[in-house]
């Protein structure tokens, strides 16, 4: 078994991005690259490279679906803007989402995705209401990088 501590090396970049990500609303692309780099050699080394492809591409796979019916269902009401999700989200966190994959099983990875979105919602209001924004962007990466953070340690003090 792979040791669980090497884990902890992914909670660098993704604690530096999430700060980023709630301070700028901008996140570095070394950064992202470090952080996928580590998720990709994590889920090699601990889960064997195969599984770790097949997490990928099913993971890949889902994010595919969830942003084809997003952009689906922008299109179907707003007929006249044409590219509904890059106005919508960002590439850096489209990116994290990617760079995640390799780290988490499909039911896993679906998990993560639906804790991370209510926590970047939850955030968005508290600074919504704090500030209130009328217009203010949803800091994704930065909730998505503290839960995985959390989620690591969780499992390494579980485990």
């Amino acid at each position: 078994m792979f040791p669980l501590w090497t884990k902890l090396v992914l909670i660098i970049p993704a604690v530096v991005m999430a700060v980023e990500d709630f301070r700028c609303r901008r996140i570095s692309v070394i950064m992202l690259a470090v952080f996928a780099l580590c998720a990709i050699s994590y889920g090699g080394l601990s889960e064997g490279i195969v599984a770790m492809l097949i997490n990928m591409a099913t993971n890949i796979g889902l994010l595919a679906v969830m942003f084809g019916g997003v952009a689906l269902s922008f299109l179907v009401r707003n007929k006249s803007n044409r590219k509904p999700l890059k106005e919508l989200i960002g590439l850096g966190d489209v990116l994290f989402m990617v760079a995640a994959t390799p780290l988490f099983p499909l039911k896993e990875y679906l998990y993560f995705l639906l804790i991370s979105m209510v926590a970047a919602l939850l955030d968005w209001l508290a600074i919504r209401s704090a500030k209130r924004k009328q217009k203010s962007t949803i800091p994704l990466v930065g909730a998505m990088g503290s839960v995985l953070s959390i989620w690591i340690v969780i499992s390494v003090i579980v485990c």
